[in-house]
């Protein structure tokens, strides 16, 4: 089967490369985080959204999903089901799906039957699962936050998400041994004159993109996402000395596939 990644807008209809929130699109049926899930995508959309990966409990990655279920509830046909490890579920279903901030849609049964239109589903760092035959490892990067980064494989690609992270080596030394690996997608959020903000705040810099990429000791492309809209520019800038090494802003909106 084919792999197939788009980095889903702020909202419907936005074409701007403004990227504020994070959500990944993988296939037909997968959702990586829901910073931008429930606003970019229509209730009939989101219907079609079967699983949810976070990597980590921050409102970037998160914000939209009470929306998101929300809005797919009426055409649901079979329960979303919301995976991560047991830190970020936690605070997701204490901070979020309170009854409070939002209803708990875990206790809501899909119109017409006696399934739960949300799932939660932990997923412990460093074991498998496989969706709709795509498997999805789980790795710990280094973030103020507990945090994983994805490998996401099927038998003929393999694409790997750091998602919010600093210096990292793990996920790193897993995606080098991918003989099949077609891209990464690295956060990098600050300029490179911004590196102790960065790593108070577990973040890379274009520099440090570009340092991390050369564990893997060979050059696919590197997509970079969560640029910080106010320093996107900059970033660009930054970024350009690196497009010979196949680093280079992702294109929001955009679908990446492969056979």
């Amino acid at each position: 089967m084919s792999l197939q990644v788009q980095l889903l807008p702020t909202s419907s209809g936005d074409h701007t490369q403004s990227q504020p929130l994070t959500t990944y699109r993988v296939n037909r049926t997968i959702a990586i985080d829901a910073g931008s899930l429930g606003f970019a995508l229509s209730g009939v959309e989101l219907a079609t959204i079967e699983h949810v990966v976070l990597t980590h409990s921050h409102l970037d990655h998160t914000a939209s999903l009470p929306i998101a279920i929300d809005s797919a509830f009426t055409h649901l046909t079979r329960p979303m089901r919301v995976y991560a490890a047991a830190p970020t579920l936690a605070a997701v279903r204490k901070h979020l799906f309170n009854d409070e901030i939002w209803v708990d849609f875990s206790q809501f049964k899909i119109p017409g039957t006696d399934q739960p239109c949300l799932e939660w589903v932990e997923m412990p760092p460093r074991q498998s699962i496989v969706l709709d035959g795509v498997r999805i490892l789980p790795i710990p990067v280094t973030h103020p936050v507990p945090t994983v980064g994805l490998i996401v494989q099927t038998e003929s690609a393999s694409v790997v998400f750091t998602s919010d992270t600093w210096k990292t080596d793990e996920i790193w030394a897993e995606a080098a041994k991918l003989p099949n690996l077609k891209a990464v997608f690295v956060e990098c959020s600050f300029p490179d004159e911004m590196e102790k903000l960065a790593r108070d705040s577990g973040h890379l810099t274009p520099r440090l993109v570009a340092e991390e990429a050369a564990k893997l000791g060979r050059q696919v492309p590197i997509y970079c996402v969560h640029l910080k809209p106010s320093m996107r520019e900059k970033l660009q800038q930054q970024l350009a000395p690196y497009a010979d090494r196949g680093i280079a802003p992702a294109e929001i909106g955009k679908i990446y596939a492969w056979p």
